[in-house]
């Protein structure tokens, strides 16, 4: 695989973390919900678009695959790259690696095994959201190779901004189209 195709995946990746984000946060803001909780498929889908944003971002910071930052970005590049990471997410390095154990942790103990733990910590997904922004903009900032792509394939606080809007409309309806 090309080194571009590879930075392609790497920003379908965050799209797509930051999508089931706003998808998820567009429905329940973990205050109030924006759709009748009583109605399972509602639930459902809520829970699913935080089971898939967190897998998504555990392939981009988590885990030792290819869409890794550690992977990805030049080795040369990695203090400049955690440095940018720390401050975009406002976190000191002990605190972004605890960050990153209570992802895997609901990950491994609630979304691929269901372990014997009786409460489900929910992350708090501002941190995701933020280092997943600043990982696709640090790539379209210091790849050449992205330097031609479309507007809104590099917007990805405003493809967020809309998918949130666009799912907060939908969960608003609290019932299926054409019903």
């Amino acid at each position: 695989m090309t080194r571009y195709h590879r930075l392609r995946r790497v920003l379908i990746v965050c799209h797509h973390c930051l999508a089931n984000i706003a998808y998820y946060r567009g429905g329940y803001s973990g205050k109030d919900s924006a759709y009748d909780r009583e109605n399972n498929f509602w639930r459902t889908v809520s829970g699913n678009f935080l089971d898939t944003a967190v897998l998504a971002w555990c392939k981009l910071f988590a885990n030792n695959e290819d869409h890794n930052w550690k992977r990805v970005v030049p080795a040369a590049d990695h203090d400049a790259f955690e440095t940018g990471l720390l401050k975009a997410v406002s976190m000191t390095a002990p605190e972004w690696a605890d960050y990153i154990t209570a992802m895997r942790t609901y990950r491994d103990k609630f979304l691929a095994h269901l372990d014997s733990e009786e409460v489900m910590n929910i992350p708090k997904l501002d941190a995701a959201i933020a280092s997943t922004v600043y990982y696709a903009e640090y790539l379209v900032a210091n790849e050449p190779s992205l330097s031609g792509l479309a507007k809104e394939d590099v917007d990805f606080k405003g493809r967020y901004a809309g998918c949130e809007e666009e799912a907060a409309r939908i969960y608003g309806r609290k019932r299926p189209l054409g019903a």
